[in-house]
């Protein structure tokens, strides 16, 4: 196991000295939490916690089992659908420049969309996943045939309009990574660039997040961790191949933990977005949903359900404690499990990147369990 505690330079983003290394209490009990699923190879992958300032990460496991590469704070993985938020900040920035309009009709900017409702969806509605437009990740045969092929966003597009309205725009909720493959299409037809190159200028400069890209088919990627299925105790496959292409805005970045956490303080800041539009992006919506964030209030012991569940998820309210505030999102690619929790206030931030499934799982990760005892630690419950 390599583990490490990085103290990472935030100055330029804050006005104050930097994160501060974790106390050692802290660190040791998140990582004999972590280590005790790792044991059991329950968890492969990077972590990153910060509690008010101070920092922990670690890493777990291999990054490549064929060479005994463990992985690292500084190993690099695939983020899935932890790309959306991204994805709704350019959009949101293209909105603060005037460049369009959450209310603008798509038909604005896909005027040959071959799908009559075309002229009833909003960007708005792709952002908050109200269009109806079902997913291409649930047609048939997604998984054994398109999913593998090396497409252009011009075609894929067809793909999508070939499939009927789940409901009418506006009218109802359901997690859509059509929407974000057509908030994709929508930057590159505004901006006049690649989405790719649009994030890159817009986000990664910016924000100085140099372990974070987009994928394109065959790109090699210095420390990229290999995505495995864990078949059964010490059996493990390679996940299958799923074209980079496909994922494109809705889930084509990788990303390492502290570039991530890097970002999300950004969050807290002017730079990349006004303050308003923040707001806006991460007050939740139906489903819990905002724009490109899942947001809700949970209690401690109900963390882990919510990060399971999101779309249909309602505290159990009770006198006392009050609950905690939570921004977050998460991923999920053959072979990889993404997960980014926020709490404003009191201003946590727990980061998970993992590289395996769990074949036979109900679903396929123990992230979301593991980042409800982390919670629980940084409550206090536990003490460290």
């Amino acid at each position: 196991m390599n583990i490490k505690i990085v103290l990472l330079n935030m100055v330029f983003l804050l006005s104050v000295s930097g994160p501060l290394y974790a106390q050692p209490a802290l660190s040791q009990s998140i990582d004999s939490l972590v280590a005790s699923y790792e044991e059991k190879d329950l968890f492969s992958g990077s972590i990153l916690v910060a509690r008010s300032g101070e920092v922990f990460s670690a890493g777990y496991g291999m990054a490549n089992r064929s060479w005994d590469i463990p992985n690292s704070p500084e190993t690099r993985f695939r983020i899935a659908s932890l790309t959306k938020p991204f994805t709704a900040m350019l959009v949101l920035q293209l909105v603060e420049q005037g460049s369009l309009s959450l209310d603008d009709l798509i038909v604005q900017y896909l005027p040959d969309f071959p799908a009559e409702y075309v002229a009833d969806v909003t960007i708005r509605h792709l952002l908050s996943h109200t269009s109806g437009i079902p997913s291409y990740t649930n047609f048939t045969n997604w998984v054994d045939t398109t999913s593998r092929v090396n497409v252009q966003p011009a075609s894929f597009t067809e793909l999508i309009a070939s499939k009927e309205l789940a409901f009418e725009p506006g009218t109802g909720f359901r997690y859509s990574n059509s929407n974000y493959y057509l908030l994709g299409v929508i930057i590159e037809k505004v901006t006049g660039m690649s989405y790719s190159r649009v994030l890159q200028e817009q986000v990664l400069d910016p924000g100085r997040l140099g372990d974070t890209g987009y994928q394109f088919n065959g790109m090699i990627i210095e420390q990229m961790a290999e995505g495995y299925e864990r078949i059964s105790s010490d059996y493990y496959e390679k996940a299958p191949y799923q074209s980079p292409s496909t994922a494109y805005a809705a889930g084509g970045i990788y990303s390492a933990v502290h570039d991530l956490y890097q970002w999300e303080q950004l969050l807290y800041s002017d730079r990349l977005l006004m303050e308003e539009t923040r707001q806006q992006m991460m007050t939740p919506r139906e489903g819990n949903y905002g724009y490109g964030w899942i947001a809700g209030e949970a209690y401690v012991d109900e963390v882990a359900r919510f990060l399971k569940s999101p779309f249909d998820f309602s505290t159990n309210s009770r006198p006392e404690p009050e609950p905690y505030r939570l921004v977050w999102h998460r991923g999920s690619h053959p072979g990889f499990n993404s997960l980014l929790v926020r709490v404003p206030d009191p201003r946590w931030t727990i980061i998970i990147l993992e590289n395996q499934q769990l074949n036979g799982d109900p679903v396929g990760t123990k992230i979301y369990d593991i980042a409800g005892e982390i919670f629980s630690i940084l409550d206090g419950r536990r003490q460290p």
